[in-house]
């Protein structure tokens, strides 16, 4: 019996499910940090948008903010910024991303984020393609952990095949994770192993049936299982000229919950 048949043999928790999926996106593509930037159309024609948001009542009256704190969006690109502002005091700065982009690509080339209530401050790095290729975490001026992606170049494209995570806590012990991917002719993604500090922790499987994926196996040894809450809310809202919206109010049982953006254009 070779050591990874005894790994799994050891694993608490089997599970085999035949549930339609599609593989999750994030396994590419994580972190894309313009997910934080605002809905817009045509951004290279904004200068700032500045976002805020609160309670109202029926009859759109204010009644108090939703704690959601301000943010205000810079574009000067090659660089555009994204502050957190204090609900209280503006003037205050609670976290600041800042995004550097290519000239001649207009892709980004890096992306990093401050928090200043935790002195805390996380650095993206990125080919030109888009992909993203390191992450480096820093807590207290000190680096904690560093993430890299490791890709096949395959034709035309990339093929994420590894992801390692080097991390320390405050007693300096290090922590190791090593995330592989495993792909079919067709260059779906059929298999990924999880490894952490040399031990094996997941396997999932999958097969595809007509494009859609089906996990088909799943071997974990531990499970963790968080339920999400999902929350029906009908939003109404006010478009500008250039069809960016200004205004959302999502409409609920006691209050609505609006959210204002003044947009400037360049």
């Amino acid at each position: 019996m070779n050591q990874l048949t005894k790994y799994i043999l050891c694993f608490l928790f089997i599970s085999i499910s035949g549930y339609s999926q599609i593989v999750d996106d994030r396994y590419i593509t994580e972190p894309n940090p313009e997910r934080f930037f605002p809905e817009l159309n045509d951004i290279n024609k904004v200068k700032y948008v500045k976002t805020t948001h609160y309670l109202s009542d029926k009859k759109g009256k204010f009644l108090r903010p939703t704690g959601t704190a301000p943010s205000f969006f810079v574009n000067e690109f090659p660089y555009r910024y994204i502050y957190t502002l204090n609900p209280y005091n503006t003037q205050d700065t609670l976290s600041k991303f800042v995004y550097k982009y290519y000239k001649s690509e207009g892709t980004l080339e890096y992306a990093e984020l401050h928090d200043y209530s935790s002195n805390k401050s996380t650095y993206l790095y990125y080919d030109k393609d888009k992909t993203i290729k390191k992450k480096e975490f820093f807590w207290n001026n000190e680096l904690v952990s560093t993430t890299n992606w490791i890709y096949n170049k395959r034709r035309d494209f990339k093929q994420l095949i590894r992801v390692s995570i080097i991390s320390q806590d405050i007693q300096k012990r290090e922590y190791r994770s090593f995330y592989h991917y495993l792909y079919n002719n067709d260059n779906q993604l059929i298999e990924k192993i999880t490894i952490t500090n040399d031990e094996i922790t997941e396997i999932r499987k999958w097969e595809y049936i007509g494009g859609i994926a089906y996990e088909i196996g799943r071997v974990e040894k531990c499970l963790n299982y968080t339920p999400l809450e999902y929350f029906n809310e009908e939003y109404k809202y006010t478009y500008d000229k250039h069809k960016n919206w200004i205004k959302k109010i999502g409409i609920g049982s006691e209050a609505n919950t609006t959210t204002e953006r003044e947009i400037i254009y360049k």
